[in-house]
């Protein structure tokens, strides 16, 4: 099954990679897809200081 998202407004979302890679985790066990809490996410890379 897919999904498809349409997101209004000029902003692109940020999407919680740890949350993700959680429920791809959840979905591939015995059990299947279970809707987990989703974790804080992972902190930004810092930008490089321009030269």
């Amino acid at each position: 099954m897919s999904s498809t998202f349409q997101y209004y407004g000029g902003k692109t979302p940020q999407l919680n990679t740890r949350w993700i890679q959680a429920l791809v985790r959840s979905s591939n066990s015995v059990g299947g897809l279970e809707i987990v809490p989703e974790p804080p996410a992972a902190p930004l890379p810092a930008a490089e200081p321009a030269l």
